[in-house]
């Protein structure tokens, strides 16, 4: 018994009472649930007013209105649950207003008990109408309600105005005090529910605000905040989907450009950053101008632009993209009243069926950028297994080059530099030489320039100070009436510690080293790309005593501008020019020393590998030479005896 009822429980408040689901909001679900349920009850109950009426009344017309009134409350039902429930509530509430007034009309009885049951009839009609409808509705069907009883004595027979009086005052009170009941009801609801609005309003903003967060974080994850073009994360995707596009479609290639913008540190030191960022902003914008629609244009950072080009039918086609990214590159920039002439370098990879890893192809498209670097103007490099062979030996070079310097794998050898009056030695160039632990001499050429790329030659040219320094009081010690100095070389990596001077100060304090003793050497292109910098330490080291001289001129700028400006000491001329030496008065070595005793310096020959040349050099006046002729660059134990 007890499981049939609850399989039958459920199934008969589906069927009888759940309102309907076309009703979503919760307040307007309860108020129809509310409806059907009370014309349900009024239902049932009316059928048992119409079965006593048709069994024991004596007035048969009052069964036929009872009927009547089964009958509409149970069409009210069938309305409450639809979405039109709201009629449903006032068919309900006119049903019950008109049943006790056609019962009166239909009834010979006019007296006490007449009254007394249209009095029960519309006190309960205008409690319904105020819990099922609303107040103000309510409130009408008071005022109606009154205004028939007091109205009683003219239209119906029999009643006087003493007979209603009571009815009249009881029928005030009491409905009068359900419609405040149920309008206070009511304004709690709807506070209730102004509340749980507010509430729904203040959840609803704050996810919206989270959700436009969440897409702003997104966005700044996937994009560069300069240039609002798409960042490497981007890049990643759009390469893996190309990729697999590729494996699928055999036919389909791609291309992936790396471009670095030429010179960009020079504008961005000189104009400022300012001027920088606005520059990568408008070849960001120039560049998406020149690629097609289906073309992805990326900044990774700096000045290094990625451009993958998809669908591309080999290079052919990816030459004429490459044009236009010329022409678009090298239109006229205006910044601070200067016109720029931008330039780059780009490295493409063609996309292959054996790349896999979008990380690859990139790393690729950088080496053949970089090879494309070392082409001045616009240039560009398609990249090839050659390229990455020569970046694995240079990584490796840098990698035994950093543990040579941790081992101290190098030595110092040094080159006499002869005095043309005396042909004694003046000094000695410092060279540094790098012997690695197989006992093979690695050259200069190849393991300087990846110490200055990699700042290794900070540390290492340290090391030649010290080096040098400990020789020099060595042989001072054993020579102490030999004057003579050593020359170190300075690269432009080493001048952009802003401790150098101090640095090499604290070594020759060290060694107690006058700085008489050294000379340091740099070259033309590093004095002139960093005048002003370079000019402020040449200075202080040339206040400490140092001597500056400037290392193969001719082959450089040749500004004889900066001879004026600079703290120079020494020009050493370049040994091109002594090997086209002649005894005649227009040659270039003649006119460079002239030029330098015109102001105050004094010249060093280098290269000098003959006595023919050394002769013509000392008849020009020049106070010091160096080459093979008198010696190659020797240990310190053999470079002592050119002391002796």
């Amino acid at each position: 018994m007890d499981k049939l009822r609850r399989m039958l429980t459920p199934l008969l408040f589906d069927l009888f009472l759940r309102p309907s689901r076309r009703v979503k909001r919760e307040p307007e679900r309860n108020q129809a649930f509310l409806t059907a349920q009370f014309s349900l009850f009024l239902t049932v109950f009316i059928n048992t007013g119409v079965i006593y009426m048709s069994f024991f009344s004596t007035n048969p017309r009052v069964g036929l209105v009872l009927a009547t009134a089964e009958g509409g409350f149970f069409l009210s039902y069938l309305l409450s649950r639809t979405r039109y429930f709201r009629f449903a509530s006032l068919a309900v509430v006119i049903i019950l207003s008109v049943i006790p007034l056609f019962n009166i009309l239909l009834s010979s009885d006019r007296g006490q008990l007449a009254i007394l049951t249209l009095l029960i009839w519309n006190t309960l009609t205008i409690i319904i109408a105020g819990f099922l409808l609303s107040p103000g509705l309510s409130r009408l069907f008071f005022f109606i309600n009154i205004l028939m009883i007091a109205t009683f004595p003219l239209y119906v027979a029999g009643m006087t105005l003493s007979v209603i009086v009571l009815p009249l005052l009881f029928n005030i009170i009491i409905p009068l005090t359900a419609t405040m009941l149920a309008d206070h009801i009511r304004k709690q609801e709807k506070k209730q529910m102004e509340d749980i609005l507010e509430v729904n309003r203040r959840l609803e903003k704050e996810l919206n605000n989270k959700t436009v967060m969440e897409r702003q974080l997104l966005y700044n994850a996937t994009h560069d905040s300069l240039t609002k073009l798409p960042n490497l994360m981007i890049l990643k995707n759009r390469i893996e989907h190309v990729m697999n596009y590729q494996r699928r479609h055999r036919e389909n290639i791609y291309a992936l450009l790396f471009l670095d913008l030429d010179r960009f540190k020079n504008i961005n030191d000189t104009l400022g950053h300012r001027n920088g960022d606005f520059l990568l902003f408008e070849v960001g914008a120039r560049l998406k101008e020149s690629v097609r629609e289906q073309d992805t244009v990326t900044r990774l950072g700096g000045d290094e632009f990625v451009i993958l080009l998809e669908d591309v039918k080999g290079h052919s086609e990816v030459f004429p993209i490459l044009q236009r990214l010329r022409d678009k590159i090298s239109e006229p920039l205006e910044l601070d009243d200067k016109t720029l002439h931008l330039s780059a370098s780009v490295g493409v990879v063609m996309g292959r069926e054996e790349y896999g890893d979008p990380e690859i192809i990139i790393r690729n498209a950088d080496v053949a950028m970089n090879r494309a670097k070392k082409i001045s103007g616009f240039s560009f490099e398609f990249f090839d297994n050659n390229m990455l062979d020569s970046v694995k030996s240079k990584l490796e070079l840098e990698s035994n080059l950093r543990l040579a310097l941790e081992r101290e794998e190098f030595l110092i050898l040094y080159q006499p530099i002869i005095a043309t009056g005396t042909e004694k030695t003046a000094g000695f160039e410092a060279l540094i030489r790098w012997q690695d632990s197989k006992g093979n001499l690695v050259s200069p050429a190849d393991f300087i320039p990846i110490a200055e790329e990699t700042g290794l030659i900070i540390p290492m040219g340290y090391w030649i100070v010290e080096q040098v320094c400990a020789q020099v009081k060595s042989w001072q010690a054993l020579h102490p009436d030999h004057s003579f100095s050593v020359s170190i070389n300075l690269s432009n990596k080493q001048f952009q510690d802003s401790r150098l001077v101090e640095s090499i100060g604290e070594i020759m304090e060290k060694h107690r080293v006058a700085p008489e003793s050294l000379k340091f050497e740099l070259t033309e292109s590093l004095i002139v790309e960093n005048s002003r910098e370079t000019n402020e330490q040449l200075s202080r080291l040339r206040e400490m005593g140092c001597q500056i001289l400037i290392d193969d001129f001719g082959t450089g700028y040749s500004s004889l501008s900066y001879l004026h400006a600079l703290p120079i000491d020494i020009l050493k001329i370049d040994r091109s020019f002594i090997n086209r030496i002649s005894d005649k008065k227009e040659d270039i070595v003649y006119t460079i020393i002239n030029l330098a005793h015109s102001l105050s310096m004094k010249v060093v020959a280098e290269g000098v590998e003959t006595r023919e040349q050394f002769e013509l050099i000392r008849m020009m006046n020049c106070e010091m030479v160096q080459g093979y002729f008198f010696s190659k660059p020797v240990d310190p134990e053999r470079a002592e005896k050119f002391l002796r």
